[in-house]
């Protein structure tokens, strides 16, 4: 059976206006130290103009 990896999509999530994305940086570290999970973060820029 083919493993799934789990994603989501949190484009506009983290506005600079509102804190950023601190919430989800500690729920993060969060997940990773008490599952031992990965998690990985591609930082990529917006589309368009």
């Amino acid at each position: 059976m083919e493993e799934t990896i789990p994603t989501i999509n949190l484009a506009g999530q983290c506005d600079p206006q509102s804190n950023g994305c601190t919430g989800l940086s500690s729920n993060t570290k969060s997940c990773q130290a008490a599952k031992s999970i990965k998690v990985m973060l591609p930082i990529g820029g917006r589309a368009g103009s």
